[in-house]
């Protein structure tokens, strides 16, 4: 394809990406109202919580994940 329709591409890809991390915090946010504070984060084989925790680990959960996808998707669109 030509250089000019890979950068739209890529740029829509990110786009994309972006535009669902954002509906997921939306998502977060609005959840983290209506949960307890003390969530089970941590289940055994049998699908019994296990461990226990403040509800803001939630937002904690979504950084890492935001973070985890977003440093290589920066560096493949940086090198590609």
């Amino acid at each position: 394809p030509p250089p000019n329709q890979f950068n739209l591409w890529k740029l829509v890809f990110i786009g994309i990406i972006i535009s669902l991390f954002f509906v997921a915090l939306v998502q977060t946010i609005y959840y983290a109202r209506i949960l307890p504070e003390i969530v089970p984060i941590h289940f055994d084989i049998y699908g019994n919580p296990d461990s226990y925790g403040h509800k803001s680990i939630l937002l904690v959960l979504y950084i890492v994940t935001f973070i985890i996808t977003i440093t290589p998707l920066t560096l493949v669109s940086v090198f590609i």
